[in-house]
């Protein structure tokens, strides 16, 4: 993933299903 596509996915993901993705 780049920079800029991480920046998007964090702007259009709660920070509740990027943990959840995390661990998964």
């Amino acid at each position: 993933m780049s920079g800029l596509e991480t920046g998007i996915y964090l702007e259009n993901t709660t920070r509740g299903e990027i943990i959840n993705n995390t661990v998964d």
